[in-house]
């Protein structure tokens, strides 16, 4: 496994078989696997944990996916979302990707499908992550993240924006 600190997920689902096939198989991969089977537990679990992605139903009773989906965003911007969905409800999953989430995984789950993407997503995370801390120490301070450019003009104004 190519990360180092374990990563926590967070799966979420009303099928115990499918919440803990999918949580044992991300344990033997060394993540950091806690499933719940309600929004509530997993509204705790954002409040309490440092989570790095969150695995959720779409829409079952007791568990709203674009809740959660709105939720992790933001108590956990850096965070990501895969969505599990039926088939039939593909335009919500649709709405799903479209506000924020990495991912669609059409029911029934193909664990080996979940994990490859889990796998990209979080080397995105790291990605991004070096990205950000190759920065100037005081850009995220002066709000210059994001900002491209080595002309003359654009370094003046890093320069102007770090006094």
């Amino acid at each position: 496994m190519g990360h180092t600190v374990a990563k926590t997920i967070l799966v979420v689902d009303d099928d115990e078989d499918l919440r803990q096939s999918i949580a044992i198989a991300l344990a033997e991969e060394g993540y950091n696997a806690i499933s719940v089977d309600n929004e509530e537990k997993a509204m705790d679990f954002l409040n309490e944990e440092k989570i790095d992605l969150v695995i959720t139903t779409l829409s079952v009773p007791r568990i709203d996916g674009m809740r959660l989906l709105g939720a992790t965003k933001e108590k956990h911007p850096e965070a990501d979302v895969i969505i599990m969905s039926g088939s039939e409800n593909v335009e919500m999953a649709v709405k799903a990707i479209k506000a924020g989430a990495y991912d669609l995984q059409i029911k029934p789950i193909d664990i080996d499908k979940l994990k490859l993407s889990i796998e990209e997503l979080l080397e995105k995370q790291i990605i991004l992550a070096k990205d950000i801390s190759s920065h100037h120490p005081l850009d995220s301070k002066f709000g210059l993240i994001g900002f491209v450019g080595n002309s003359e003009k654009m370094q003046k104004v890093y320069r102007t924006k770090r006094r």
